[in-house]
């Protein structure tokens, strides 16, 4: 069965272009801009990862990854996919104990090549 990924951003256009390439990967994928529908789609899609960006418009992306953490019923690795100043990024990053942190940018390259080897170990 594919491994399952849930994109969270407020960027129809960054959730596209990952969708896009996580499709391409092999991945099946969730993409949410709404927090409204994070309790659902946990429950429901499971995934086996989580890409979270920090800056968004409505709720900070720390406090839905702290909601996360917080009713996950087991551990879901977690990646920060952001364009927020790499050393708000990082530290929240750290602080939400995700896997790692990647700055946004057009090659997805390493955030593939990342998910691939942390799934593996799953």
């Amino acid at each position: 069965m594919a491994r399952s990924v849930l994109l969270i951003d407020d960027s129809h256009t960054v959730l596209a272009f990952l969708t896009d390439r996580f499709r391409k990967a092999g991945y099946r994928v969730a993409a949410l801009q709404r927090f409204v529908d994070l309790p659902t789609l946990l429950r429901d899609f499971r995934p086996d990862l989580i890409v979270l960006d920090l800056e968004l418009p409505t709720l900070p992306g720390t406090t839905i990854g702290n909601y996360i953490r917080k009713y996950q019923s087991a551990p879901i690795p977690m990646f920060i996919y952001s364009s927020a100043a790499e050393p708000a990024a990082r530290a929240a990053a750290e602080q939400l104990g995700a896997v790692a942190c990647f700055t946004k940018s057009p090659d997805v390259g390493p955030l593939l090549k990342a998910a691939e080897r942390v799934l593996a170990g799953r």
